[in-house]
Protein backbone atom coordinates (compact mmCIF):
# COMPACT_ATOMS: atom_id res chain seq x y z
CA UNK A 1 0.00 0.00 0.00
CA UNK A 2 0.97 3.48 -0.67
CA UNK A 3 0.16 6.78 0.23
CA UNK A 4 -3.34 7.89 1.34
CA UNK A 5 -4.02 3.83 1.46
CA UNK A 6 -1.38 3.35 4.19
CA UNK A 7 -2.49 6.46 6.03
CA UNK A 8 -6.11 5.32 5.68
CA UNK A 9 -5.24 1.69 6.76
CA UNK A 10 -3.25 3.09 10.18
CA UNK A 11 -5.95 5.38 11.37
CA UNK A 12 -8.72 2.62 10.69
CA UNK A 13 -6.16 -0.27 12.84
CA UNK A 14 -6.39 2.36 15.53
CA UNK A 15 -10.21 2.69 15.43
CA UNK A 16 -9.81 -1.34 15.78
CA UNK A 17 -7.14 -1.03 18.56
CA UNK A 18 -9.46 1.33 20.53
CA UNK A 19 -12.16 -1.23 20.42
CA UNK A 20 -15.04 1.59 19.49
CA UNK A 21 -16.24 -0.23 16.11
CA UNK A 22 -19.14 -2.30 17.66
CA UNK A 23 -17.14 -5.78 18.95
CA UNK A 24 -19.00 -5.50 22.32
CA UNK A 25 -22.77 -5.54 20.61
CA UNK A 26 -22.10 -8.47 17.97
CA UNK A 27 -18.67 -10.23 19.11
CA UNK A 28 -15.38 -10.30 18.31
CA UNK A 29 -15.38 -13.68 16.25
CA UNK A 30 -18.79 -12.86 14.53
CA UNK A 31 -16.97 -9.32 12.83
CA UNK A 32 -14.24 -10.71 11.95
CA UNK A 33 -15.56 -13.47 10.10
CA UNK A 34 -17.97 -11.07 8.77
CA UNK A 35 -15.20 -8.73 7.50
CA UNK A 36 -13.44 -12.06 5.65
CA UNK A 37 -16.09 -13.31 4.08
CA UNK A 38 -16.56 -10.16 1.93
CA UNK A 39 -13.58 -10.56 0.86
CA UNK A 40 -14.37 -12.97 -1.88
CA UNK A 41 -17.34 -11.02 -3.25
CA UNK A 42 -15.70 -7.63 -3.04
CA UNK A 43 -12.08 -8.95 -4.84
CA UNK A 44 -14.43 -10.19 -7.58
CA UNK A 45 -16.84 -7.26 -8.32
CA UNK A 46 -14.12 -4.59 -9.71
CA UNK A 47 -17.25 -2.08 -10.48
CA UNK A 48 -18.19 -2.09 -6.41
CA UNK A 49 -14.52 -1.67 -5.44
CA UNK A 50 -14.38 1.23 -7.52
CA UNK A 51 -17.17 2.78 -6.73
CA UNK A 52 -15.96 2.72 -2.62
CA UNK A 53 -12.99 4.19 -3.24
CA UNK A 54 -13.55 6.69 -5.71
CA UNK A 55 -12.45 9.71 -3.72
CA UNK A 56 -14.06 12.02 -6.77
CA UNK A 57 -17.08 11.26 -4.76
CA UNK A 58 -17.88 12.07 -1.67
CA UNK A 59 -17.24 9.92 1.04
CA UNK A 60 -20.94 10.15 2.53
CA UNK A 61 -22.02 8.63 -0.78
CA UNK A 62 -19.19 5.93 -0.89
CA UNK A 63 -20.51 5.09 3.07
CA UNK A 64 -24.41 5.06 2.15
CA UNK A 65 -23.65 2.73 -0.88
CA UNK A 66 -21.46 0.39 1.74
CA UNK A 67 -24.29 0.46 4.11
CA UNK A 68 -26.98 -0.44 1.46
CA UNK A 69 -24.90 -2.97 -0.21
CA UNK A 70 -23.74 -5.05 3.17
CA UNK A 71 -26.13 -4.21 6.24
CA UNK A 72 -27.95 -7.31 5.55
CA UNK A 73 -25.28 -9.09 4.90
CA UNK A 74 -23.07 -8.58 8.04
CA UNK A 75 -23.23 -8.11 11.31
CA UNK A 76 -23.32 -3.93 13.72
CA UNK A 77 -19.48 -4.39 13.92
CA UNK A 78 -18.33 -5.47 10.49
CA UNK A 79 -20.84 -3.29 8.75
CA UNK A 80 -19.41 -0.16 11.14
CA UNK A 81 -15.77 -1.32 10.10
CA UNK A 82 -16.97 -1.52 6.10
CA UNK A 83 -18.41 2.04 6.07
CA UNK A 84 -15.18 3.46 7.57
CA UNK A 85 -13.20 1.84 4.96
CA UNK A 86 -15.74 3.02 2.53
CA UNK A 87 -15.34 6.99 4.05
CA UNK A 88 -11.82 6.55 3.68
CA UNK A 89 -8.79 7.83 0.64
CA UNK A 90 -7.25 4.90 -1.25
CA UNK A 91 -4.72 4.91 -3.66
CA UNK A 92 -6.39 2.25 -5.92
CA UNK A 93 -9.83 0.32 -5.28
CA UNK A 94 -7.60 -2.90 -4.38
CA UNK A 95 -6.55 -1.60 -1.10
CA UNK A 96 -9.76 -1.57 -0.04
CA UNK A 97 -9.90 -5.45 -0.23
CA UNK A 98 -6.42 -5.64 1.49
CA UNK A 99 -7.21 -3.41 4.07
CA UNK A 100 -10.75 -5.44 5.18
CA UNK A 101 -8.59 -8.16 5.39
CA UNK A 102 -5.82 -6.72 7.64
CA UNK A 103 -8.52 -5.76 9.95
CA UNK A 104 -9.92 -8.90 10.52
CA UNK A 105 -6.78 -10.65 10.61
CA UNK A 106 -6.24 -8.12 13.57
CA UNK A 107 -9.24 -8.47 15.30
CA UNK A 108 -8.88 -12.49 15.06
CA UNK A 109 -5.09 -12.19 16.65
CA UNK A 110 -6.49 -9.45 19.07
CA UNK A 111 -8.78 -12.11 20.51
CA UNK A 112 -5.96 -14.77 20.31
CA UNK A 113 -4.24 -12.43 22.52
CA UNK A 114 -6.81 -11.68 25.08
CA UNK A 115 -7.68 -15.67 25.37
CA UNK A 116 -3.85 -16.61 25.37
CA UNK A 117 -3.23 -18.09 22.14
CA UNK A 118 -1.16 -15.42 20.27
CA UNK A 119 1.54 -17.65 20.59
CA UNK A 120 0.13 -20.83 19.66
CA UNK A 121 -1.58 -19.20 16.28
CA UNK A 122 1.53 -17.76 15.65
CA UNK A 123 3.51 -20.78 15.43
CA UNK A 124 0.58 -22.82 13.91
CA UNK A 125 0.85 -20.30 10.87
CA UNK A 126 4.46 -20.64 11.10
CA UNK A 127 4.31 -24.58 10.76
CA UNK A 128 1.81 -24.59 8.13
CA UNK A 129 3.71 -22.42 5.84
CA UNK A 130 6.90 -24.46 6.30
CA UNK A 131 4.59 -27.86 5.40
CA UNK A 132 3.41 -26.06 2.49
CA UNK A 133 7.21 -25.35 1.40
CA UNK A 134 7.96 -28.78 2.07
CA UNK A 135 5.31 -30.77 0.34
CA UNK A 136 5.47 -29.52 -3.64
CA UNK A 137 1.64 -31.59 -3.62
CA UNK A 138 0.01 -29.01 -0.66
CA UNK A 139 1.71 -26.08 -2.48
CA UNK A 140 -0.05 -27.64 -6.18
CA UNK A 141 -3.34 -27.66 -4.25
CA UNK A 142 -3.25 -24.70 -2.35
CA UNK A 143 -2.03 -22.61 -5.60
CA UNK A 144 -3.73 -24.78 -8.29
CA UNK A 145 -6.13 -21.21 -10.11
CA UNK A 146 -8.25 -24.48 -11.37
CA UNK A 147 -9.42 -25.77 -7.46
CA UNK A 148 -12.69 -23.69 -6.38
CA UNK A 149 -12.15 -22.06 -2.74
CA UNK A 150 -14.33 -24.43 -1.13
CA UNK A 151 -12.01 -27.10 -1.79
CA UNK A 152 -8.47 -24.92 -1.00
CA UNK A 153 -10.31 -24.31 2.01
CA UNK A 154 -11.37 -28.22 2.55
CA UNK A 155 -7.40 -28.89 2.29
CA UNK A 156 -6.35 -26.26 4.62
CA UNK A 157 -9.16 -27.72 7.21
CA UNK A 158 -7.78 -31.63 6.34
CA UNK A 159 -4.47 -30.42 7.16
CA UNK A 160 -4.57 -28.40 10.51
CA UNK A 161 -8.30 -28.54 11.61
CA UNK A 162 -7.75 -31.53 14.12
CA UNK A 163 -5.17 -29.66 15.66
CA UNK A 164 -4.67 -26.07 15.00
CA UNK A 165 -7.30 -23.76 17.40
CA UNK A 166 -9.80 -22.08 15.61
CA UNK A 167 -8.11 -18.53 15.09
CA UNK A 168 -5.45 -20.59 12.91
CA UNK A 169 -7.90 -22.76 11.14
CA UNK A 170 -10.19 -19.74 9.93
CA UNK A 171 -6.94 -17.41 8.96
CA UNK A 172 -5.62 -20.09 7.02
CA UNK A 173 -8.68 -21.14 5.03
CA UNK A 174 -9.28 -17.66 4.06
CA UNK A 175 -5.62 -17.19 2.91
CA UNK A 176 -5.87 -20.65 0.78
CA UNK A 177 -9.23 -19.38 -0.64
CA UNK A 178 -8.33 -15.91 -1.30
CA UNK A 179 -4.59 -16.13 -2.38
CA UNK A 180 -5.30 -13.54 -5.43
CA UNK A 181 -2.31 -14.07 -7.28
CA UNK A 182 -0.48 -14.01 -3.96
CA UNK A 183 1.91 -17.02 -2.90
Amino acid sequence: MLGSSRDSLAALQQVVASGQWGAQVDGVSATAADLLRVVGPLSDDKALRTALADSGQPAEARQALARDIFAARVNEGALNLIVQVAGSRWSNDGDIVEAIEALAAQIIFSDADAAGVLDRVEEEIFLFARAVDANPELQMALTNPALPKVAKAGVVHDVVASQAVAATTHLLQHAASNLRGRR
